[in-house]
């Protein structure tokens, strides 16, 4: 909302269950050598672990944003509000995936994401045939 991150989901990983214990900070998760092990995924058996998200309720100029930690993994909070709140979507997924390949040196984890604003409904006008079907 604006340039504030509401929420960012935690990761189903090795290191994320160590911060969650309270064992390793958000800092030293960044940099731990078993960063990249997972608890739950995709098209595992058996199926996958998730954790469902409350959205506060979305207005009119909000963006949303889902992306693998190959990305946000390079940004801190202030650096994805803003480039959110100051690029339209598609200019702020070509920026994200350039500076995190930048900021990677070439090794980094796979990156995706895809970024939703939330715009004011556009009016339309009835067609005729739009009209016609309420006859029946």
């Amino acid at each position: 909302r604006g340039t504030q991150l509401v929420r960012r989901s935690t990761d189903h990983s090795y290191v994320q269950t160590l911060v969650a214990q309270g064992q390793l900070s958000e800092e030293e998760a960044n940099d731990h050598p078993q960063s990249n092990v997972l608890t739950s995924c995709l098209g595992t058996e058996p199926e996958p672990t998730f954790t469902a998200q409350f959205i506060p309720r979305l207005q009119i100029g909000d963006t949303l944003l889902a992306c693998s930690d190959g990305v946000w993994h390079y940004f801190n909070i202030e650096e994805l509000g803003s480039v959110l709140n100051t690029l339209n979507p598609r200019e702020a997924s070509e920026f994200l995936i350039e500076k995190a390949r930048q900021r990677a040196n070439g090794v980094g984890d796979n990156l995706s994401l895809v970024i939703l604003k939330v715009e004011p409904p556009v009016e339309t006008k009835p067609t005729r045939r739009s009209s016609l079907a309420s006859l029946n």
